[in-house]
């Protein structure tokens, strides 16, 4: 579900990293209620993170997703 908001070398600005990540992890949340009645505590941990990441870092940042996400 993650992979669905993020593409392998792309560049963006810090803000749009979190609209999306944040977007992306209360999908998947959302997703996990459907199946199985109840929501994902997981996400709302991993939100935070991205939040603590984040705020080291100016909102017009620049940032580049790595790695394989496949």
């Amino acid at each position: 579900m993650i992979l669905d908001y993020f593409k392998s070398d792309e560049s963006l600005l810090v803000s749009e990293l979190e609209l999306r990540g944040i977007e992306a992890l209360r999908a998947a949340s959302e997703r996990v209620r459907e199946r199985y009645g109840f929501a994902c505590t997981r996400t709302d941990e991993e939100a935070s993170r991205l939040r603590q990441w984040i705020s080291r870092y100016n909102s017009d940042d620049t940032v580049r997703v790595t790695g394989p996400l496949s």
